[in-house]
């Protein structure tokens, strides 16, 4: 991406390193620029779905 002074890039991963999507990438582009954040119920909702990945990567790995 081009980098012109004062401007964001919008974010391609989050901050737990997975990629987003165009959408997703977008709302937290807004976020930042906005100075704002989500809501606590989609907040946790996130966490969880992160602490549920990890569980199921755990698991799939702790079977090699």
């Amino acid at each position: 991406m081009g980098c012109v002074p004062g401007l964001q890039a919008i974010p391609e991963y989050d901050e737990f390193e997975r990629p987003m999507t165009r959408k997703e990438a977008f709302k937290a582009f807004l976020h930042t620029f906005h100075g704002k954040g989500s809501g606590k119920a989609k907040v946790e909702k996130k966490l969880k779905e992160v602490a549920n990945e990890w569980r199921l990567l755990v698991e799939i790995l702790s079977w090699v």
